[in-house]
């Protein structure tokens, strides 16, 4: 779809793929932020109860029933969603569904404005821009970065560190994906803040931002920011690195799953929608398997335990350890 819609003039930003898809693309185009999302999913929310003899007919339990559970972030927007958002926002939807097919136009009310969207499997919603629209908004995501690490960080060389990174075949730096346990990742880590000629840096070999970053301070690159936090924070979840709410079965949590009768601890990976098949890793097989929703289960709470008293000083004494710096030419392992 990607490619058949670049051949057409357009572009899709990926969007999360979890029931905030289609407020975040709505509020986006919009308001031009993701960050409105739950005011948008609420916003239309009232706008359906306050119109009840327009959406009433439209399901068939009670709207009060739908709309409480809409409210609830994790729930998946449609169709009837975007008839509310058309009427009070005053756009009309355009949708685009199938490679080589013309977009279907979701509502006609004759509004001047559009909001155009991508809908994929699963009731997921992406947004579609113009690729001119993409072009602009990459230079002026170069240029707040450009400002934030020229002028705040008060990087030097920083262009040329782009360009390296991005564009130089010859170049092989290593990437910030590496573990955490690698040895030297603390040290490159440490070298990033001490130095403020990021050229030094590429020559010993080690790259002074990460490699999104770059793309974000190249304005030839959009960087879909919103879509790789989304991403970094799924990963958090998965790998333990965020809490979030552990009173519910979501992406991250700990729980009991039950196989053949027998009960194993899990943790959750992935999650289809509306109680769908759920991916998770099972600590005494030591694999990922996919289950029913149904099978799981959470953990029963921990028992209360009477908390020690509070220190008021520390039981030692933190030193920083001088690390020693690599010469130039020295790659850093």
């Amino acid at each position: 779809m990607d490619v058949w819609l670049d051949t057409q003039g357009f572009y899709r930003k990926h969007t999360a793929r979890d029931g905030t898809c289609l407020f975040r693309a709505v509020s986006e185009q919009i308001f031009f932020t993701q960050s409105c999302h739950l005011e948008v999913r609420n916003q239309i929310l009232d706008y359906m109860l306050r119109h009840a003899n327009i959406f009433q007919k439209m399901i068939t339990c009670p709207l009060s029933e739908y709309i409480e559970k809409m409210r609830n972030p994790r729930e998946w927007g449609g169709k009837i969603e975007i008839e509310a958002m058309a009427l009070m926002y005053r756009h009309d939807f355009i949708l685009y569904q199938e490679i080589g097919n013309a977009p279907e136009s979701v509502t006609q009310f004759g509004f001047e404005n559009k909001v155009l969207l991508c809908y994929s499997q699963e009731r997921h919603y992406d947004s579609v821009y113009t690729k001119d629209y993409i072009s602009s908004a990459a230079l002026c995501q170069s240029l707040i970065y450009d400002l934030l690490y020229k002028n705040v960080f008060e990087l030097k060389e920083v262009d040329y560190a782009v360009n390296k990174m991005l564009h130089d075949k010859t170049s092989r730096y290593q990437r910030d994906h590496i573990s955490l346990l690698n040895t030297g990742f603390a040290l490159r880590f440490e070298m990033r803040d001490s130095y403020l000629n990021v050229k030094e840096l590429l020559d010993i070999g080690i790259t002074p931002f990460p490699y999104k970053v770059a793309k974000s301070l190249d304005p030839e690159v959009y960087r879909n920011v919103e879509y790789d936090t989304w991403n970094d924070y799924r990963k958090g979840l998965r790998y333990g690195l965020y809490v979030w709410n552990c009173h519910e079965l979501q992406i991250g949590v700990k729980c009991l799953v039950k196989i053949n009768d027998t009960s194993y601890h899990g943790h959750i990976q992935d999650m289809q929608p509306n109680k769908g098949p759920v991916i998770v890793f099972i600590e005494e097989l030591g694999e990922k398997m996919t289950v029913s929703y149904d099978c799981l289960e959470l953990l029963p709470p921990p028992p209360q335990t009477t908390s020690p008293p509070a220190r008021t000083t520390l039981p030692f004494k933190i030193q920083s350890l001088p690390v020693p710096l690599p010469k130039p030419g020295e790659l850093v392992f």
